[in-house]
């Protein structure tokens, strides 16, 4: 696999994890709600920064995974997509 794909398919597991990260968090304090409701509540009530910020933690343990694997591409994939997801919560805090 090419090295832009690497990072490439790094930056969609980065995208990806906090997303899944967000979803399992909310479901397991929330146990009457569903996959619905998620979504709901997450753009209504603008919990999206504070959930994000806790669930990029993930991307720190696939990030050091994949260095423990010899995937530095992917990891500078994961990086990368941290940086996007930091960027995000940022503008998200300061508005």
């Amino acid at each position: 696999m090419g090295h832009q794909k690497q990072i490439f398919f790094g930056i969609i597991l980065g995208l990806i994890l906090p997303f899944i990260l967000s979803v399992i968090y909310f479901l397991s304090i929330n146990p009457g709600y569903g996959f619905a409701d998620y979504f709901k509540s997450f753009f209504v009530t603008q919990i999206m920064a504070p959930i994000l910020s806790v669930c990029l933690v993930g991307n720190l343990g696939l990030f050091f995974l994949l260095l423990k694997l010899e995937k530095e591409s992917f990891a500078r994939g994961v990086v990368f997509a941290t940086l996007l997801v930091g960027g995000v919560i940022f503008i998200l805090k300061v508005i």
